[in-house]
């Protein structure tokens, strides 16, 4: 602007400076005649007694309560004739937003009735769409992440592990009027897309094909293991990620944490083959990462040579393909599963449940297999998904009951299920108090006086790696040694993919838990951080939200961007994961933070001088 420009402008200011002021005397003069002609002078005892009731009315809840927040917003935003004048408070925000995330119809329904004053959707709009959407690693939301959960962690415990996995979607493309573009098509990351541009050309030198259309999403997501968190910091669309992409996506994932001063101790995944041949990527020249059973089990972190990154397979996983490779074992099945000359089958397990349920019984009705229903024994592909009546197949209870027949025959299937109870129990402790409440001492956390114990009784870690461990190896060396074909000597044995993921996870864990408990301040461990439930829940809210079992990709990206701000607490019951029944809402009523939303678009005013140039270019 020019010299003469500013003088005006000045002058102009001064002006509405004055006129306000104006303004606000005549308003002043008002009300002081106002309340002279239609006041009542009160006594000083009516007085003293009017402020002493006002008094009580505004501290009738109790200080620094939900309650006395909502009562005191509610009184403010009456007090304003224009709703717009009223500036919400943080909490009463974030507290508006869960219902609106949850159900927009409902909380309509309570703003429009009347009851409550509450802000508009064009106000919680501008917080739901806090950055915009798309693949890859957003740095909005791992901000979020860090104001959220870690703002006031020491840095020694800003340690998490990160989780992965992928949820099929519908494939189409979608125009976004936003962006201008395509949404539908696979999106790597920058190094795969380039990747995939270089191979098209070298196959087509002339031509260069569209990308694919996605038909898979990648969930990449952050979860804590000292401070209880578990947080979506990306996705990537895809039609199933290789080894190669995977190795290209996880390692940025690392970089965007580690730089933002989070620690990454695991990565953490199902069974799938991209997955197995993702960690074997990481083998050393030296070998010094490879078990004696020859798995990769952890590689060293690039950002701090110092630290290791373990590989662990989900546990879960684990369980449902070791009760299918029970479930497939049979003289014509699959599997032909046999350790030491005894015979593991299907059919032991089946037997129990049918001796059971004898309404022949002496006490009909009476049974010890309580929880084993029609579902557990006869499955179907859906039902082969749930982890609970493949955990409850594989127990304690059955492997007692199995026991109690005391045919010899069951010996071997006994032992088998009881081992994977251990095993299971040992790596699923999601509660201090667990092991008291479910009378499975194996569920509780691990403390230094255990790992520092030598018997595999007294010491977990060394059970899972001395005889767990050491019984499927040695099962495995045995059904080399049968005279028999190749063919026939892997279906003794369970499968190879199963054999690699309880290698991979147990050595992980036997040498990750002590690296955790030396770390200053922590007192003990919980292995149920070890396992990727709150994937399967992400993608569960995913469904619901979306209304589809797989939404297209536009409608994960928004979805995606309305569970970062909700948090929601909701418990998918519909799912392959129990959900964390036992976590509740607190609200904080002095946490007044202000949350990240939407930037104001910047309003270009153009001067008179830029209106002359642009008529006179015209001209």
């Amino acid at each position: 602007m020019s010299k003469k420009q500013l003088k005006r402008k000045l002058f102009d200011s001064s002006v509405e400076i004055k006129e306000l002021q104006r303004q606000k005397r005549v308003l002043e003069k008002k009300l002081t005649q106002s309340t002279k002609e239609k006041g009542m002078k009160l006594k000083r005892k009516d007085g003293n007694l009017i402020s002493a009731i006002m008094k009580k009315e505004t501290n009738m809840f109790g200080e620094n309560t939900a309650m006395a927040l909502l009562w005191e917003q509610q009184r403010k935003a009456s007090g304003y004739k224009k709703p717009s004048s009223m500036k919400w408070h943080p909490v009463f925000i974030r507290w508006c937003l869960s219902i609106y995330l949850k159900s927009p119809g409902a909380y309509d329904h309570i703003r429009d009735t009347g009851f409550l004053q509450l802000p508009h959707q064009t106000t919680l709009n501008q917080y739901t769409n806090f950055t915009d959407i798309g693949c890859g690693y957003n740095p909005d939301v791992i901000k979020r992440l860090l104001d959220d959960h870690l703002a006031n962690v020491p840095e020694e415990k800003r340690i998490c592990s990160l989780l992965f996995d992928e949820m099929k979607i519908k494939s189409g493309l979608v125009f976004s009027r936003k962006t201008g573009k395509m949404v539908g098509f696979t999106s790597l990351g920058d190094i795969n897309d380039e990747i995939n541009l270089l191979e098209q050309q070298m196959k087509n030198e002339s031509i260069t094909e569209p990308p694919e259309i996605a038909t898979h999403v990648l969930a990449v997501m952050a979860r804590g293991i000292v401070k209880y968190f578990s947080y979506p910091i990306g996705y990537f669309a895809t039609t199933s990620a290789d080894s190669g992409q995977l190795y290209n996506i996880i390692w940025d994932g690392v970089a965007a944490l580690e730089m933002s001063g989070v620690k990454v101790l695991a990565f953490i995944c199902d069974g799938a083959s991209a997955n197995r041949a993702f960690f074997a990527l990481h083998k050393l020249q030296d070998g010094s990462n490879v078990s004696d059973d020859g798995v990769v089990f952890w590689t060293p972190n690039r950002f701090d040579k110092t630290r290791r990154i373990y590989f662990i397979s989900d546990t879960p996983h684990l369980i449902k393909t070791l009760r299918n490779n029970l479930e497939k074992s049979s003289v014509n099945g699959t599997r032909n599963l046999m350790v030491g000359g005894k015979e593991i089958r299907w059919a032991h397990v089946r037997n129990a449940y049918e001796m059971d349920l004898n309404k022949n019984s002496l006490a009909p009705g009476l049974r010890k297999l309580h929880k084993i229903s029609f579902d557990h024994i006869h499955l179907t592909p859906r039902l082969r998904m749930r982890v609970n009546l493949a955990a409850q197949v594989l127990s304690k209870t059955m492997a007692d009951y199995l026991e109690q027949k005391n045919q010899q025959h069951t010996k071997a299937t006994e032992d088998f299920i009881r081992k994977i109870d251990k095993f299971f129990d040992c790596l699923n402790g999601g509660h201090v108090w667990r092991a008291q409440t479910k009378l499975k001492k194996n569920l509780k956390p691990y403390y230094k006086a255990e790992i520092e114990k030598t018997d595999p009784e007294e010491n977990r870690l060394k059970w899972l790696k001395d005889v767990f461990l050491k019984y499927f190896n040695d099962w495995k060396a045995e059904t080399l040694t049968l005279n028999m074909e190749k063919e026939d000597q892997a279906k003794c044995c369970i499968s190879h993919q199963t054999l690699e993921g309880l290698r991979i996870t147990v050595n992980s864990i036997v040498h990750l838990i002590p690296e955790i408990l030396s770390i200053e301040g922590v007192k003990f461990v919980l292995t149920d951080k070890f396992n990727q439930d709150p994937v399967e829940e992400h993608f569960g809210k995913q469904r619901s939200k979306s209304g589809v079992e797989n939404p297209s990709l536009e409608q994960y990206m928004y979805t995606e961007r309305k569970i970062i701000v909700s948090k929601s607490n909701m418990i998918i019951k519909r799912g392959n994961t129990r959900g964390r029944k036992d976590k509740k809402t607190v609200i904080d009523v002095n946490d007044t933070r202000e949350l990240p939303k939407r930037p104001k678009k910047r309003k270009i005013i153009k001067t008179k001088t830029a209106k002359t140039k642009s008529k006179n270019s015209k001209i």
